[in-house]
């Protein structure tokens, strides 16, 4: 018997995942001549390879343009830059993806794909990146980022990926496999470009230690710091999968990719408020809050009544800083910060907040929010309820509507309907 089959060339490129786009050619198979699981190899046209990549990668263009229109929607109705680099992101990556997509089709010297470290494939994927790594500065810092700024932070992978470029015209070690690439990690051709492709990794530490001005800064913290984290660990799968060619590897980049899209549209549509105009300075500095109570009370213990009046004292402190603006409408306050401002330990702060008719900080911090909300819109209901959210200490609409809801027992919208009902019976 002798079987006709159309039989896929492999091509592979370096972008997404190594891709196997089928072109085919003609071949005989006869049962006689070939060894059963050779037959069986080759009968089976399309490998699990294959159709994973060919899978992700159009899933890949897909979704990174659906998410790009919506963040230029998103960012034509809201002027804010952190939507505009995010945006151009997905639309980067989806081009990019595409473009790779076309040069296998039509370029035949693309058969066997990019080389191992190839340096065009590294230095487009920190270019890339890089519109990713400008979102949560302009996410933590709004209009902190300027040109000056921008070519200090590329300063670094400025002059490593010139030297590469000039070094490349010179002598450039063409690499086949792993092997090779452990054989010559000492010529400077070779630790450059694994360099440059671990290069984001101090970018993203920096990024989890940045500083930022809570009161002119929408950033949900630990959304953002999601997003880097996820970042940091695509640049590991995108070193093995795009630098060393593991198929795997690419895979695993690939499901990292979607997470942080996915990530971020569910920051930008569900979770983060919008800076009121009013408070957008890039110059302005929170305030440090210092209360100048006068002795610590966590030191102070003894008999039941001794430690009853240490409860009352540390109470009477709470209750004080709770009537400071600067304490409660901090996002980034905890029971720790408010422990060292009263000046008292966790047991006593405890214990005071139970004194005070609270069962824990948390309810008591956002029953004082909460708490500026209605006072806000009983004095005029046709307040911006988001800006109101932001003025009171919240960065995610989700947390911001549920406490609201569970403390005041309806929400937001119900209770603006109310206070409007009320003035026109009135």
């Amino acid at each position: 018997m002798v079987l006709f089959l159309m039989v896929p060339v492999r091509l592979s490129w370096s972008k997404k995942l190594h891709l196997q786009v089928p072109k085919f050619r003609c071949i005989f198979v006869s049962d006689k001549k070939l060894p059963n699981t050779q037959r069986r190899r080759m009968l089976n046209v399309l490998s699990i390879e294959e159709v994973v990549s060919t899978s992700l990668l159009g899933i890949h263009i897909i979704v990174q343009s659906v998410a790009a229109v919506i963040m230029f929607a998103k960012h034509s109705k809201q002027n804010d830059r952190s939507r505009l680099f995010i945006a151009l992101f997905f639309l980067t990556s989806a081009v990019a993806a595409l473009g790779e997509v076309i040069i296998a089709l039509c370029d035949p010297a693309y058969a066997n794909g990019f080389l191992l470290l190839d340096p065009t494939v590294i230095l487009c994927g920190f270019a890339i990146f890089f519109l990713l790594l400008l979102y949560p500065v302009e996410v933590l810092r709004p209009n902190w980022l300027n040109g000056k700024r921008v070519l200090l932070m590329l300063s670094p992978w400025i002059i490593l990926a010139v030297t590469l470029i000039v070094w490349q015209h010179l002598h450039i070690r063409l690499l086949h496999s792993v092997s090779e690439v452990l054989a010559y990690i000492s010529e400077p051709n070779v630790w450059l470009r694994v360099l440059l492709t671990f290069i984001y990794i101090p970018y993203g530490i920096w990024l989890l230690v940045m500083q930022h001005n809570w009161q002119n800064s929408s950033a949900p913290l630990p959304w953002i710091r999601a997003v880097v984290c996820i970042t940091l660990c695509m640049t590991v799968t995108y070193f093995a999968g795009q630098g060393l060619r593991i198929f795997w590897a690419n895979v695993m980049h690939e499901v990292l990719y979607m997470a942080v899209t996915a990530l971020v549209l569910y920051v930008e549509l569900a979770i983060r408020l919008r800076v009121p105009d009013s408070m957008v300075s890039a110059n302005y500095t929170p305030p440090v809050v210092e209360l100048n109570f006068p002795q610590e009370t966590s030191s102070v213990a003894g008999t039941e009544e001794e430690t009853s009046v240490v409860i009352t004292e540390t109470a009477n402190r709470i209750a004080m800083a709770m009537k400071d603006p600067d304490v409660w409408q901090n996002p980034e306050l905890s029971q720790a910060d408010l422990i060292r401002i009263v000046g008292t330990n966790r047991r006593y702060c405890q214990l005071a907040i139970h004194a005070l008719g609270y069962n824990s900080y948390p309810e008591m911090i956002n029953s004082r929010r909460v708490e500026y909300i209605q006072d806000s819109l009983r004095a005029n209901p046709e307040q911006n309820i988001q800006n109101l959210f932001y003025e009171a200490g919240y960065r995610s609409r989700t947390s911001a509507w549920r406490n609201f809801t569970a403390i005041t027992g309806c929400s937001p919208s119900d209770f603006t309907t109310s206070r409007k009902e009320t003035e026109y019976a009135g």
